[in-house]
């Protein structure tokens, strides 16, 4: 039987945002679990040390400069994945089946040149109108974070905030308040805080440098990990997520999640965690639940759910409408 040939192509995989750490640790190694010949097409080579990937190696990664020069060899494979629609132009050229990831409005996008669209979560799929896209969890592995899951009373830290900085604007100054909030809260009230925050840039360190706790910039997956499972609550302030895969990690951690209202938070929680509107709210259900305390397993079997192990089977059958 000739082994399926998968492409995945995404601009700039060293970027390791939540979409293209997907491309790579979700669907990449997914695939390649599946026994596909995977090749990831992107114009920068990414730090795969700072994912939890067990089989995308740099040798599956093709660096191109223009999306013209790789149609031939796109028309090779057996299907392709898009990680954005702003990539579906790349249809005109490409006469095999194409699924394209769409978890956000694009500047450009060309429907008629794509055969399925698959999108994050239900939550988005009705917020931008994708009435016949097929939703699919992102196929990661999060056993990793279920491995470092420490019972809730031996864990030591009370508050861990993970988010990334928010590039510009009033979504960023209102990030960097609620930062020096929650800060100023923990501080009050003697909490163990650690920050984890991603950075694009020396401004974005600077602008954290005035929360005295202890912090970690742009650390790997594994990492992210150990802090989880040593966790109580995960702290989730960011404001411009669609489907976050943080509250998804914590929740395998066994952390009770406390998050701010975006994208599809609330699908992902269900009935575990906490959403919140106004940082008010969020002080309260803080200190609520670390008096009362929470099972770590009632994290864990929330999020199971969005484990691959979970959603294998409906990618499997995806992949047979795509190709079929």
């Amino acid at each position: 039987m000739t082994q399926m040939r998968v492409a995945i192509v995404e601009r700039d995989l060293s970027k390791l945002g939540g979409r293209q750490i997907t491309m790579i640790d979700g669907f990449g190694d997914c695939f390649k679990e599946l026994g596909f010949d995977v090749k990831l097409y992107s114009e920068r080579m990414p730090n795969l040390s700072k994912l939890l990937t067990k089989r995308i190696k740099p040798e599956d990664i093709r660096l191109y400069e223009n999306l013209g020069e790789i149609a031939d060899e796109l028309n090779e494979y057996d299907f392709i994945l898009l990680s954005h629609p702003s990539l579906s132009g790349i249809g005109k050229w490409v006469k095999r089946p194409i699924a394209c990831w769409y978890i956000a409005q694009p500047r450009e996008w060309y429907p008629g040149l794509v055969d399925r669209v698959w999108t994050n979560s239900y939550t988005q799929k009705r917020r931008l109108g994708l009435f016949d896209a097929e939703v699919i969890y992102p196929p990661h592995d999060y056993s990793p974070f279920r491995e470092t899951s420490l019972p809730w009373k031996e864990r030591p830290i009370d508050i861990l905030i993970v988010t990334p900085i928010v590039k510009w604007g009033e979504r960023r100054k209102s990030l960097i308040r609620e930062l020096r909030e929650i800060s100023h809260f923990s501080l009050k009230h003697g909490l163990k805080t650690v920050f984890v925050l991603r950075a694009s840039n020396f401004s974005d360190i600077l602008e954290s440098r005035g929360l005295p706790h202890e912090k970690f910039y742009n650390i790997s997956r594994r990492y992210v990990s150990y802090l989880m499972g040593g966790s109580k609550i995960l702290f989730h302030p960011s404001p411009v997520e669609s489907f976050s895969l943080v509250i998804v990690e914590a929740l395998n951690a066994g952390c009770y999640p406390i998050a701010k209202r975006a994208g599809a938070v609330e699908e992902q929680l269900g009935n575990v965690g906490f959403v919140y509107d106004d940082f008010q709210e969020a002080k309260k259900e803080i200190l609520g639940v670390l008096n009362d305390g929470h099972y770590s397993w009632i994290s864990e079997d929330r999020g199971i759910k969005f484990d691959r192990s979970t959603v294998v089977d409906r990618i499997r059958k995806e992949i047979g409408r795509l190709t079929g």
